[in-house]
């Protein structure tokens, strides 16, 4: 077979492989694949797959630590991916006040951003990821209902 090679690549499998919930068997292949592209090129993009790797993993702290130096990556305070998944990753390690706080800023970001999603073709896919992640964290702590689809990535 072939060799994934570039870090682009790693990173492009990684997040295939988490989008939703128990999507692949063995979620620590998938960290170590997340980690290797992260190593052959540390980016906004490799941080963030790794950090939602490590969630899905269950490995929460591990988690925070790389959703953060993503968001730290990102130049422009991270997407609202990252903030919902350290959301989660907060709520998991039972920070209640933190995981409100984290939620709270994500809805902040778009509004922040609404004139400038409003005029953007991919202002749909982001707002749809945004509902999407919100459903997830409402679907894991607060009893709502999630979409049977996967959560897609839009950055």
């Amino acid at each position: 077979g072939s060799t994934l090679r570039s870090s682009n690549d790693m990173n492009n499998l990684a997040w295939a492989c988490v989008l939703g919930p128990d999507a692949v068997p063995d979620l620590e292949r998938v960290v170590k694949l997340a980690e290797r592209s992260v190593a052959s090129g540390r980016s906004y993009a490799n941080l963030n797959t790794l950090g939602v790797a490590l969630y899905r993993a269950g490995r929460y702290q591990d988690s925070i630590n790389k959703l953060t130096m993503a968001v730290a990556a990102h130049g422009q305070g991270g997407g609202p991916q990252d903030w919902f998944f350290l959301a989660m990753a907060h709520k998991r390690l039972g920070n209640e006040a933190e995981a409100e706080d984290v939620s709270q800023d994500v809805f902040l970001k778009a509004y922040e951003r609404f004139a400038e999603l409003s005029q953007s073709p991919t202002a749909g896919g982001w707002l749809k990821t945004v509902t999407r992640n919100r459903f997830e964290y409402r679907r894991i702590y607060e009893g709502g209902n999630e979409p049977n689809e996967p959560t897609q990535r839009a950055r």
